[in-house]
């Protein structure tokens, strides 16, 4: 293999490392359009449809589509990467990178939502005049967790009769 060869594989490999950490960053951070920008014109994020589960996330095509949905995802997150593994092949390249996922919100009634994803993604990469981009993930959990705490209800109106507080 030539010194030109390991080079540009060596440098592409850099590139998609630096796409998989602005990913969580940019998302993390709800900079909805750096974000998107990370994705092809036309890219896709999705969840993967899991049978006997009720829940996947629907294909999001193309880069409004993208930066909206970062953009409009409630509360604080966090992404917790690990090193992907990636297969290139030429101006195309996949990639496997396992991640943990939690975000947190409060709602309107001051009720807090926890979600923790255990998953991997399945990315396809490929090189456009701009360098290196999205052009598909999924999705794939392993283990999806959703909390909801209430806290201590004092001040709400309970069926049946009265008692004294």
């Amino acid at each position: 293999m030539s010194d030109v060869i390991v080079s540009t594989e060596l440098a592409d490999r850099v590139a998609l490392l630096e796409i998989e950490g602005d990913y969580a960053r940019l998302f993390d951070t709800r900079n909805g359009a750096g974000w998107a920008n990370l994705f092809a014109e036309d890219g896709v994020y999705q969840g993967a449809p899991i049978p006997g589960i009720a829940f996947a996330t629907p294909p999001i095509v193309g880069r409004a589509n993208l930066a909206e949905a970062c953009d409009k995802m409630p509360g604080s997150s966090i992404h917790m990467l690990n090193a992907p593994q990636i297969s290139l092949a030429g101006d195309t390249a996949t990639g496997r990178i396992h991640f943990v996922f939690e975000n947190i919100h409060v709602d309107e009634h001051r009720n807090s939502h926890q979600m923790r994803i255990v998953a991997y993604y399945h990315v396809e990469y490929v090189r456009t005049a701009d360098g290196w981009k999205i052009r598909n993930r999924v999705t794939v959990p392993f283990s999806v967790e959703n909390v909801s705490r209430c806290g201590y209800q004092n001040d709400i109106s309970l069926p049946g009769p009265a008692v004294d507080r």
